[in-house]
């Protein structure tokens, strides 16, 4: 049986896992990223843990995949931009390559979680699959029939920042009334805080007595006791990424869009609602056949099963 490694580069820590053909996680092993320090020294820790991986397969190693915050050019391995890391035009792929001994392939981080959803989680057996995480920010990963979809300057699929409102909340980017700026979990801390600003009879000071304790669970805690601020905190937040999923769905149409971070984690507290509001956005008529929202099954190891799974998009 072929043994791959995924790597998942972030601003904290530097994870690896071997893995089967199956994108089944055998082994792992981390060390710290240790920002800031530059990019050789990165590669160094990056080998080390890919060796380590290496040392516990029990057949030798095919080849490793690494996901990587920034845009990154898969052909070349190398990674344009990545402001948390000090990467610039830097050829990580070759890099990491010249200390392994096998073929290296790259990817963006959020495109590598949206390609381990789609080998071995949510999105199996399907075409076509948007991945969409909602965490600090709104990411998104496109697998069109098959293939990752990174755009002509490997910078496309960045639906966060499509405009689901003209001059609406200023965004991060730069920009007024990106989706993100409505559903990122930053988003929906904001509009809670204002609400029980406006509302101190509100149960969700109950959920979080403080305003700084406010987190992404606080609005769906605070709707479980019957709160009806709470619910009307909940029904915008729904609105507004279903509006925002709504286009996606329009845009591209694909089997299954996968909904996964820290929010998703509501479940069906979230997916109920969300159905609902969702219903008649589509452009798709009625009794066709429609892309089914499905939440994230992997969780935090997405990105090593994608990026031990790289090497399929390059054959």
């Amino acid at each position: 049986m072929p043994y791959t490694i995924g790597v998942d580069l972030g601003g904290t820590n530097i994870v690896a896992a071997l893995a089967d053909e199956t994108g089944r996680l055998l082994a792992r092993g981390h060390r710290p990223t240790a920002m800031p320090r530059s990019a050789e020294e990165i590669a160094v820790d990056i080998a080390l843990c890919i060796e380590e991986m290496m040392a516990q397969s029990p057949a030798p190693v095919e080849c490793v995949g690494i996901g990587t915050p920034g845009s990154v050019n898969p052909q070349t391995g190398v990674v344009g931009f990545a402001n948390n890391l000090n990467f610039e035009n830097t050829p990580l792929g070759s890099m990491i390559e010249k200390r392994v001994h096998c073929p290296v392939y790259l990817a963006n981080d959020a495109d590598a979680a949206a390609l381990g959803e789609y080998y071995a989680g949510a999105g199996r057996g399907s075409r076509s699959m948007v991945a969409v995480t909602l965490g600090t920010g709104v990411g998104t990963g496109l697998v069109l029939d098959g293939r990752l979809y990174a755009g002509a300057h490997w910078a496309g699929g960045e639906l966060g920042h499509t405009v689901i409102c003209m001059d609406g909340e200023p965004c991060n980017c730069g920009r007024r009334g990106c989706w993100e700026a409505y559903s990122a979990a930053p988003a929906l801390i904001r509009q809670t805080q204002s609400a029980m600003q406006a509302h101190p009879e509100s149960k969700l000071w109950q959920a979080a007595p403080q305003l700084s304790e406010v987190s992404g669970k606080t609005v769906f805690q605070a709707v479980a006791m019957g709160d009806a601020t709470a619910q009307a905190v909940l029904d915008f937040y729904v609105k507004a990424l279903a509006v925002g999923l709504s286009n996606v769905v329009n845009s591209l149409d694909p089997d299954v869009l996968c909904l996964g971070g820290g929010i998703s984690g509501a479940g069906e507290a979230l997916m109920r609602p969300l159905e609902k509001a969702m219903e008649g956005q589509s452009y798709a008529r009625p009794g066709q056949q429609t892309t089914k929202l499905v939440l994230a099954q992997l969780g935090n190891d997405a990105g090593l099963v994608g990026a031990a799974m790289l090497h399929r998009q390059h054959h």
